[in-house]
């Protein structure tokens, strides 16, 4: 592809030294979790970055400068609804529509598309039970669904094709979901977060598998420290979470919440500080935080980032769907979706009020006479949608 990653001395020293650091991390991450989660109600995620893999801030820069087009990245995604033998648990398919349409509103304006595949319903009662897979509804604390995840799930129903989703019931209690390493073609994630507070949280994850870090990557490490992103961005190339556009986060589920509403969007700690003792003001909009019911937006910076994992990432580019027909006539009424074409679309069909369509081929997209588009839809188009490298 021509882009490198690290060289290997490069590999060896962040390879020990940040592993080291996230072991220790998660160890102090669970054991808080576990004493006290109503406070750290969305910690406990932290996915472990696979190092020798994690984009340079460079490499992406490198990256988006020298590409001569931005097409739609197609990504295949499916969904594995886990429940019990009679089917009684989980989310519905279209709870699963309603997620899709989630992510599709925080994923289409970069560039990048999914095609859902069959939801997979898994009815186990093994698979949801809660000594089986080692959880605790009653503390609501997280043990060993990821690695559960990883272990015996991922091997038995995942592909490395694709994106692939695994959804725990309600009942197993408030489980935070995990890409389980970033980057990734897989995730967990709890049905608890498929409410209206939490439409951002399914994207977030999916950040994560595209080669996103936290906004507060390494913010808790002590003084002084090489990884702690400044706030005035000194060391943003090579610091928190490798993004100069986005600011240094302490970690919102570290700031009291008589500092910062989760409602209104704002922050007012002022005794937070990094390691030159400034006060941090972070961007509580940006998906890869932990700003709750704030989170909306990915920064440009986020964007490049996962474009450059999905062109020549270790997980990304196998989970595009670049298998396009030559000619796709949409006609008829258009539900939601993308329609894609290695060469043209040709519509002449009726998109409704509130339906969301992205129309993708690599040389032509035509509306012909009959073609309708109602009041209150969004209806988006691009070339390259099938090869966007």
């Amino acid at each position: 592809s021509g882009y490198v990653r690290f060289s290997r001395l490069e590999k060896e020293k962040n390879s020990f030294a940040k592993v080291s650091k996230f072991i220790f991390t998660s160890f102090l991450t669970g054991l808080l979790c576990f004493l006290n989660t109503s406070f750290f109600a969305q910690s406990c995620d932290n996915p472990e970055p696979d190092w020798p893999n994690i984009l340079t801030h460079q490499q992406v820069q490198e990256f988006a400068a020298n590409r001569s087009t931005v097409g739609t990245f197609n990504i295949r995604i499916k969904f594995h609804v886990l429940r019990d033998d009679d089917g009684d648990q989980g989310p519905s398919a279209a709870d699963i529509t309603t997620q899709m349409g989630y992510l599709n509103t925080h994923f289409n304006s970069h560039n990048i598309a999914f095609t859902q595949e069959s939801t997979n319903f898994i009815d186990n009662s093994d698979y949801v039970n809660s000594s089986y897979i080692g959880t605790n509804p009653a503390l609501e604390t997280p043990l060993l669904y990821t690695s559960f995840t990883r272990d015996t799930l991922y091997p038995q129903y995942g592909s490395t094709s694709r994106l692939d989703v695994f959804v725990f019931p309600w009942e197993l209690g408030f489980l935070p979901g995990s890409a389980i390493a970033i980057p990734n073609d897989y995730m967990a994630i709890s049905e608890r977060k498929f409410g209206t507070d939490w439409d951002a949280h399914i994207a977030h994850e999916i950040g994560h598998c595209l080669n996103l870090l936290h906004t507060h990557q390494w913010s808790g490490d002590s003084c002084p420290s090489d990884d702690k992103e400044q706030v005035d961005g000194d060391n943003c190339a090579t610091a928190g979470d490798l993004c100069c556009d986005t600011a240094a986060d302490p970690n919102m589920d570290n700031v009291p919440s008589s500092d910062w509403s989760s409602s209104n969007c704002t922050y007012s700690n002022t005794s937070i500080v990094d390691c030159d003792t400034t006060a941090y003001s972070p961007d509580l909009d940006n998906i890869m935080s932990y700003a709750r019911e704030c989170r909306d937006a990915f920064s440009e910076d986020q964007r490049n980032r996962m474009h450059a994992e999905l062109t020549f990432g270790t997980k990304g580019p196998s989970m595009l769907n670049n298998s396009c027909p030559a000619i796709r006539i949409v006609s008829s009424t258009i539900t939601n979706g993308v329609y894609t074409a290695s060469s043209t679309v040709n519509c002449d069909g009726v998109v409704n009020s509130g339906s969301t369509v992205r129309f993708s081929a690599g040389t032509r997209i035509e509306f012909v006479p009959g073609t309708r588009l109602n009041s209150g839809c969004q209806a988006k188009a691009s070339l390259e949608g099938c090869n966007p490298q």
